[in-house]
């Protein structure tokens, strides 16, 4: 199925008209790199299509399809031994506030990200009020993008299906919590700002957001099924009267895509040797809350009172954005006072932090509001020595003079203190670095940030039946063995050679083995495989959501109808609400598919089921990870989500 983006703009288009999708795209794109972002859109790729004016959903898009990797090899052992896979089927929700580039909105991406690896059938269904550049990251992993307010989301949401959870991200999205709640959507709600006393009023009030006032802000905190806070210190400023728990901002581990921690070594020798210069990164939005200024200060007065040169030294601010006017005036302050400076880069804000990260030797924080920043995180997990100020749940990431060094704003003489002790001491550097990286994998990994997030949906949502879907013919009828019996031994049949029954017989019977099995009565008559009908009903009695899924021979004008015929004869009328006809499978939704077919495709090329084999010759050259041999050992190739649902009565 070819991934689609709908764009509406209407009025707000240039010139009040109305774009088409890709003219819309482009001009979105535009509007994103003129703000620094990065908007990168590879058409060739997507489907576009312009929906009428006057359209509530400003943005759909999904390129899961592109981004989804394989899974084979990732499912686990086969049913024989090993880890069994987990089931993958239902939705994920992530409400965010904006589609900026940010760290905030890094937490999400990682997050899913993460969840996509562990659950590879997973949906993911990102919403935002309005577009933004960082809907190009969420569309690169896999995700579905849309845009609009509430009412645009509550009309997605019924369209979703079976929703496992929903993450609601900053203190921002307090109204779309309160309506997922109203509409019995348990959403964990992810804070990421520190905002004491008063200034929770102002900083809400100053950004004139409807869906989010104080009111609704501390009506959320106490009618959200989970607040989730990143730091102790963040818990015990909001003091959340729904239930809560700390989760740490988990970052994605470089080492997993690139040997990083040898390229740090080297990057690191090569500074000691003087054949590189010691690289400082400033990596944020550039605003006043983030406080770059003085970071550039501090590294100018660094420079002079140490006599580096670019050869010695440099620092890297990355994040202009001048979406708002105070950015835009801020961060002609900085760009001001690095002036033509060699030795400091200013960029743009980028959505790919980790180019930046992999080149640098320090990462300087100096924010004046923080609560527990992605980008130390991230910073920890390649190794990098932090500088920051010592604010909000900093504390609770980087001890001072272990992991880096914490500093108070504005004193000068110890944040250049700071800066100097990393330049002169690479050995230092390399040891803070070091316990950077193990606080990381004990602390701030994604792997840890993820198992928290699933559990915590897991607690918090509704009871899930598990879904298993059956196929007909040669799983749940034994067709071969009816077929055998019609075809009265008229000649050997030779079962390895094929699916298809007519390439097991003599080319010359080929014509009368087509005739035999669309014949009226014959699939009325098939007998059941053994085993098969109690099977289903002990699915049925422990918890388990059957459905028969099977595909009618369409040029047999009898097969469809005998199907119901063959159902209601060998289960029972009550199981006729359970049979599904369909030509493609990959269309309905489960955690488990049983078919004898060794190949199941159709529109989707990563359905939300397993395919578990139902053994047969002409599948046993076929290298599936679950295989069932027969009804006696149903519960053996069950996931373990599944396994312990059954273990319940109804």
């Amino acid at each position: 199925m070819a991934p689609t983006a709908l764009v509406d703009y209407g009025p707000a288009a240039p010139g009040g008209s109305t774009l088409s999708g890709k003219q819309a795209l482009l001009w979105e794109a535009k509007k994103a790199r003129a703000a620094g972002g990065n908007f990168a859109l590879r058409h060739k790729q997507r489907r576009v299509a312009a929906v009428p004016p006057g359209s509530t959903e400003g943005f759909t898009a999904s390129a899961g399809l592109l981004a989804r990797r394989s899974t084979a090899g990732a499912q686990g052992k086969a049913a024989g031994g090993g880890r069994k896979p987990r089931a993958r089927a239902g939705a994920v929700l992530i409400a965010l506030h904006n589609l900026d580039c940010s760290g905030a909105n890094a937490v999400p991406l990682n997050l899913l990200q993460e969840l996509a690896r562990r659950s590879p059938g997973l949906r993911f269904v990102v919403h935002s009020p309005a577009p933004g550049p960082f809907a190009e990251r969420f569309l690169e992993a896999g995700a579905e993008v849309a845009t609009g307010d509430l009412d645009s989301l509550e009309r997605r949401l019924r369209a979703v299906g079976d929703l496992r959870g929903a993450v609601c991200n900053s203190i921002l999205s307090a109204g779309t919590v309160l309506r997922l709640e109203a509409l019995g959507v348990p959403c964990l709600w992810t804070l990421h700002e520190w905002w004491p006393g008063a200034q929770l009023d102002e900083e809400i009030q100053r950004r004139n957001n409807k869906a989010c006032t104080p009111e609704t802000v501390r009506e959320a905190l106490a009618a959200c099924s989970h607040v989730v806070c990143v730091s102790e210190l963040q818990r015990q400023l909001y003091k959340p009267a729904a239930p809560s728990s700390v989760v740490y901002v988990g970052a994605a581990d470089p080492r997993e895509e690139a040997a990083s921690g040898d390229s740090r070594l080297a990057r690191l020798a090569a500074v000691a040797e003087k054949r590189a210069p010691f690289t400082f990164l400033v990596l944020g939005i550039v605003c006043p809350r983030k406080n770059q200024l003085w970071a550039v200060q501090l590294f100018q007065q660094l420079c002079e009172q140490e006599g580096l040169s670019e050869r010695d030294a440099r620092m890297v601010v990355v994040g202009v954005r001048r979406s708002r006017a105070y950015e835009a005036e801020y961060a002609d302050a900085v760009e001001a006072a690095a002036g033509d400076d060699p030795r400091i880069e200013v960029h743009p804000v980028t959505s790919e932090p980790e180019r930046f990260l992999e080149r640098a030797d320090a990462l300087v924080l100096l924010s004046k509001n923080e609560v527990t920043p992605c980008v130390i995180s991230e910073a920890m997990a390649h190794g990098i020595p932090v500088v920051s100020t010592g604010i909000g749940g900093i504390p609770e990431m980087v001890r001072d003079g272990r992991e880096g060094f914490l500093v108070d704003d504005g004193d000068d003489a110890a944040g250049v203190a700071a800066l100097r002790a990393l330049v002169r001491d690479p050995a230092r550097c390399r040891e803070m670095g070091r316990r950077g990286r193990a606080t990381y994998e004990a602390k701030f990994s994604l792997g840890a940030m993820a198992k928290a997030y699933d559990g915590l949906m897991a607690a918090t949502g509704p009871p899930r039946r598990p879904t298993v879907l059956v196929d007909m013919d040669g799983v749940l009828v034994d067709w071969d063995r009816g077929f055998a019996a019609s075809w009265g031994g008229r000649s050997a049949i030779d079962r390895s050679a094929s699916y298809n029954m007519e390439d097991c017989v003599p080319e010359e019977l080929r014509e009368e083995a087509l005739e035999l099995y669309h014949a009226e009565g014959f699939f009325a008559g098939l007998p059941a495989k053994p085993g098969a009908v109690q099977a289903l009903r002990e699915m049925v009695q422990s918890h388990v959501q059957v459905l028969l899924i099977t595909s009618p021979v369409l040029s047999s004008r009898f097969c469809a109808g005998e199907k119901y015929q063959w159902v209601a004869t060998h289960l029972g009328p009550e199981w006729l609400e359970r049979l599904v006809l369909t030509s493609d499978k990959t269309l309905v939704r489960g955690d488990l598919l049983i078919d004898d077919k060794p190949r199941v495709g159709g529109q989707e090329r990563l359905p939300s089921w397993e395919h578990v084999v139902f053994d047969a010759p002409y599948n046993r050259d076929t290298a599936h990870k679950l295989r069932l041999g027969d009804w006696a050992g149903w519960r053996g190739v069950m996931p373990w989500e599944l396994a312990q649902g059954a273990g319940r009565a109804d």
